[in-house]
């Protein structure tokens, strides 16, 4: 369906290959790092920002990382770990961005070097990183917890895990699906259910089609897009993971076929796909991919809620976990301002309506944002 789509965006300032991303408290996208056209590793960064479509350089990372990982930390700072340097090695190092000042700082190192894996944020507050090669394969997984070391953050091995080169997504249980990767020198379609708490990995319904390195992010819906990858060569094929179903569906292809691509779901929860391998070249292309309308749930907490929540990103984070733990896909945020930050600044204008958790609607498009966001708070 035509609501259904990838479209091209801004191309990036450079032209790069396995770089990372993560999504900005604003909602503009943080990409880090990657190779470029000499096969150098990068300490560049591009910030997009989804309003007009354009990347903007930023400050550079402290060390040149390419195939890092790039996580939003409940903080709203980002965790930018591991990598290869110029030698081709993997990084133990790790750094934190903060979207404050717009600088990075050093962090608690790895346990183990990782690249070419995956990471993602747990609903403990922690990060997983998962997955990736040093000699070919790393099935090692470790978690960064951000109080750790003073507050400084630190990293401490987890669970045997997975496959090099697999795409991590989280699912609206906590659980984790492993999707496809290098499985013993061949890539695979077989997927995966990771669950962070017990470490126990599960198999689940396969892809139709064998890839690794495939961008991944997870949607609104509870569902889990599953893009382009590598399979001897680069091809644009995407596919839908249902976590209720168990199963993948095909949908829209890319419009540049390419694996090792920055993937980040955005605000308006169209999903944010930038740079890559493009078989035989560096790729600067950017897709965006709008999944079909999902309306937009609300739900009013049993507990009240009083004093210091840790600011906008705390009540989000306690919000978010209410949804989490009462099995509600999705992002959620606080229906709150601050003296600078108004609820219509912080939630999106809806095509779709705004419905309660057994579906009763709340509130349908209106005209002017301020209006329909405030008929939105329920």
């Amino acid at each position: 369906p035509a609501s259904l789509s990838f479209s091209l965006t801004g191309s990036m300032t450079t032209a790069r290959t396995a770089p990372a991303s993560a999504r900005l408290p604003d909602g503009k996208v943080l990409v880090v790092g990657g190779w470029d056209q000499k096969w150098t590793p990068l300490a560049s960064v591009e910030i997009y920002d989804p309003s007009t479509g354009r990347f903007s350089l930023a400050a550079p990372m402290t060390s040149a990382r390419a195939s890092p990982y790039a996580v939003t930390l409940a903080n709203g700072k980002v965790l930018v770990a591991g990598g290869k340097d110029a030698s081709n090695s993997d990084l133990l190092s790790a750094e934190v961005y903060d979207p404050a000042t717009g600088t990075f700082t050093a962090t608690g190192s790895m346990g183990w070097a990782h690249s070419d894996g995956a990471a993602l944020l747990l609903d403990t507050g922690e990060v997983l990183v998962a997955g990736g090669s040093q000699t070919y394969f790393y099935w090692t997984a470790e978690k960064f917890n951000p109080d750790a070391d003073g507050g400084r953050g630190a990293f401490a091995t987890h669970a045997t895990f997975g496959s090099a080169d697999a795409g991590l997504g989280v699912l609206p249980n906590g659980r984790v699906l492993v999707a496809g990767g290098d499985a013993v020198m061949w890539w695979t379609a077989a997927a995966f259910v990771f669950d962070p708490a017990s470490g126990a990995l599960a198999p689940t319904g396969s892809m139709a089609v064998a890839r690794g390195d495939p961008g991944v992010a997870s949607l609104g819906d509870g569902k889990v897009l599953v893009a382009g990858g590598w399979d001897n060569y680069s091809f644009p094929g995407a596919e839908l993971y249902d976590p209720g179903a168990g199963s993948f569906s095909p949908t829209q292809n890319l419009h540049v076929a390419r694996n090792s691509m920055a993937a980040v779901r955005l605000l308006d929860g169209r999903v944010l796909l930038a740079g890559g391998w493009e078989g035989f070249a560096y790729s600067s292309a950017a897709d965006v991919y709008t999944p079909p309308p999902e309306p937009k749930r609300v739900f009013v907490s049993s507990q009240v809620y009083t004093g210091n929540l840790g600011g906008l990103l705390g009540a989000d984070a306690t919000c978010q976990a209410l949804a989490t733990s009462a099995g509600l896909p999705g992002v959620y945020l606080a229906w709150l301002s601050t003296s600078t930050t108004s609820p219509a600044q912080r939630f999106v204008r809806s095509q779709t309506p705004y419905v309660l958790v057994d579906g009763t609607v709340v509130v349908v498009e209106a005209c002017g944002a301020a209006t329909h966001q405030t008929r939105a708070g329920a």
